[in-house]
């Protein structure tokens, strides 16, 4: 298989590691050749979901799958978003599956669809909102 790609990938991956302090990757939710590439050279993986069951389910196979590939649990940083003002999962129903605490819990944000629509990041269109606070603090915690 042609792997040209997936050198590339790393190669900009370890140069973007050269020049800042921290780097932030969105993966796909595949584990192609490329992202597999990837994992060893990543410090932390942010696991986003979203308080349902699919979601739910999707986040365990994959902190399966990370850990059967050597990836250490410990550097899997489950992220819970909630995109809409429905309540959703219990986060000790999450935290009891995935078997880990979560990091960050993203309360649903009314403005969030705006500030996207503006082209500003949420935590500069609505500094002061819980889900700003949020981020923020995950953030924080990242650098750790």
């Amino acid at each position: 298989p042609d792997t040209t790609g997936k050198h590339k990938v790393e190669a900009v991956v370890k140069e973007m590691g050269n020049l800042f302090s921290f780097t932030l990757i969105d993966l796909p939710h595949a584990f192609t050749p490329a992202v597999n590439g990837l994992l060893k050279s990543l410090g932390k993986l942010v696991l986003v979901l979203s308080p349902d069951v699919p979601s739910l389910q999707s986040a365990a196979v994959a902190t399966q799958m990370l850990v059967q590939q050597g990836f250490e649990v410990e550097r899997i940083v489950p992220v819970l978003n909630r995109p809409t003002p429905v309540p959703g999962l219990a986060v000790q129903t999450i935290q009891k599956t995935l078997r880990r605490p979560l990091a960050a819990e993203i309360p649903f944000e009314a403005h969030a669809v705006t500030a996207l629509n503006s082209g500003k990041p949420l935590v500069l269109y609505a500094s002061q909102s819980a889900a700003a606070t949020a981020i923020a603090r995950l953030a924080v915690t990242l650098m750790k």
